[in-house]
């Protein structure tokens, strides 16, 4: 953010030569399973779904591990309401 000038250097100088784009990013996900998250309802996509796992090296993540996250999911939401 200093490098966009949005905030104050604390110390040193900051030099840009060419340009800055900056994207803003959320992480958002949809209550429902991976498939649902990455489908969105396209449920025939079989090719996008496993390539999208393969991308996010999903296929090396274990069952417990999936199973783990989805409990703590479950309990984060429960205690946020």
């Amino acid at each position: 953010m200093a490098i966009l000038g949005e905030l104050p250097l604390s110390d040193g100088t900051i030099t840009v030569k060419g340009k800055i784009a900056y994207a803003s990013q959320q992480a958002w996900i949809y209550n429902g399973t991976l498939r649902q998250n990455i489908l969105f309802g396209q449920d025939d996509e079989e090719d996008k779904f496993s390539e999208v796992i393969k991308a996010c090296a999903l296929d090396k993540v274990s069952r417990f591990d999936i199973v783990f996250l989805s409990l703590l999911r479950l309990i984060f939401t429960e205690y946020s309401k």
